[in-house]
């Protein structure tokens, strides 16, 4: 199984090399996830992505305390219609991104699909086999280049996300979570075999020790406040477990489903969670360069208040309805800028500004929209206010990794407090991670 380690650079700020890692001995001798270094969660390319509420936090907002002693989804929906097995390949990373989108579906609208994982798997913009392992961030970028997800009969789900965030280390965070949206991702350190951590007659799971890293990913879609610490192989210190769906089918557990102890060392770090999903509009245009996502956050000139220019031509007469993209730190606050013809350099006034902006990331709407004329030239701007230097989030090549990314000259620029600089000349086939929607 393949694995990505990073490092941190002076102007790239992670780089990666490809390594082969063990598989994990797991019943079936079923591989586990990428394996992920810690203490952090490493995607493909080795960057963190952790993600956020949105400045507007309506569709968001955690539950009031208190919350329940127990809860779980499968109380009102039916566990059977969404627990999958993943067989003896390297795809919890697939089940579980997708369990989550057949969840969040079955909460918002009352409605019930079964996405492929085999789509997802061979359409990734991310290259994935079966066997190389993967994870949600990889799920991310097929989802938001509306690649699907798809039913296993073909047919293309009608919902997308705007954007997900992440928790850490916050069971509140993560029982609201789970209690707004139906389900939330984690990953733990995986070993059936592992007396010490899995206790196959309870079917509960413990492992207290950060050296044995993330392995595996996984759906949480409850909690019980009351299950006792005595069930577990190995004792936590207090009672608690969140209620976790496993992708090994309803053969294994308690008919899929086990139980994790809060106080397992992985489980509350890192727990993406999916925005509300909407229908797209019929006359949606995105228009973007970020083919695969996120790999850098680039810097210019010191500048913590860098600025990315993003030129555009329009096909047809449009309007800008909302702008969505990745930030890497937090606080931050966004400026809204646009004009026409070719940027001089001149930002002109401010059209919006997005406050309090947490990592992540995030559709942001336009309450008026920008009109644009078909084949005239444009821009936008987004002004990025941080606490840090590297805080543009752009896509550019990594070496060592086998697929492409290509950028051209003049198709983003970059500004500090000097003139603005062509992306292309900073890192050469470099892309802004920003996207524009318009309608």
């Amino acid at each position: 199984m393949r694995a990505f380690k990073w490092l941190t650079g002076l102007l790239i700020v992670i780089t990666i090399t490809l390594a082969l890692i063990p598989k994990p001995s797991v019943q079936k001798n079923r591989p586990a996830l990428l394996e992920l270094d810690d203490p952090i969660i490493i995607d493909w390319l080795g960057q963190q992505y952790p993600l956020i509420f949105p400045p507007d936090e309506s569709e968001r907002a955690l539950v009031a305390e208190p919350l329940p002693a127990y809860f779980n989804t499968y109380d009102t929906l039916v566990a059977e219609n969404f627990i999958r097995d993943q067989g003896t390949v390297a795809t919890c990373w697939a089940f579980a991104a997708n369990t989550l989108m057949e969840v969040a579906i079955a909460k918002d609208f009352g409605e019930r699909y079964d996405f492929s994982e085999n789509h997802l798997i061979r359409n990734s913009p991310i290259p994935a086999t079966a066997e190389s392992g993967g994870n949600f961030l990889m799920s991310w970028v097929y989802y938001l280049n509306h690649l699907g997800p798809i039913t296993e009969e073909g047919v293309l789900s009608p919902y997308r996300p705007k954007g997900y965030y992440e928790i850490n280390d916050d069971i509140i965070a993560i029982k609201s979570a789970i209690l707004n949206r139906g389900a939330a991702l984690s990953s733990i350190y995986l070993n059936e075999k592992d007396e010490a951590v899995y206790n196959k007659q309870t079917a509960s799971y413990y492992n207290s020790q950060s050296e044995k890293r993330r392995s595996h990913e996984l759906v949480l879609v409850g909690w019980d406040d009351h299950y006792s610490k005595e069930l577990f192989a190995t004792k936590p210190t207090t009672d608690g477990a969140f209620i976790a769906q496993n992708s090994f089918g309803t053969g294994w557990g308690e008919k899929g489903l086990f139980y994790i102890s809060y106080e397992d060392v992985h489980v509350k770090g890192h727990v993406f969670v999916l925005d509300k999903l909407s229908p797209p509009s019929s006359n949606e245009f995105v228009h973007y360069r970020d083919e695969t996502g996120l790999t850098h956050f680039e810097s210019i000139e010191e500048s913590l208040t860098p600025t990315a220019i993003m030129p555009f031509i329009p096909s047809k007469n449009q309007v800008l309805k909302q702008i969505s993209l990745y930030t890497g730190t937090s606080p931050l606050s966004l400026e809204l800028y646009w004009g026409s013809g070719a940027f001089n350099g001149d930002l002109g006034p401010i059209r919006y500004q997005f406050d309090h902006v947490a990592k992540g990331y995030q559709t942001l709407a336009l309450p008026i929209g920008f009109s644009v004329l078909e084949n005239e030239s444009y821009w936008v701007a987004v002004r990025f206010n941080g606490d840090k230097k590297f805080i543009v989030p752009i896509e550019a090549p990594y070496p060592g990794i086998e697929y492409t990314v290509s950028g051209k000259p003049n198709e983003g620029y970059l500004m500090g407090a000097g003139k603005p600089v062509d992306l292309f000349t900073l890192r050469k086939n470099a892309n802004l991670a920003i996207r524009l929607i318009f309608e």
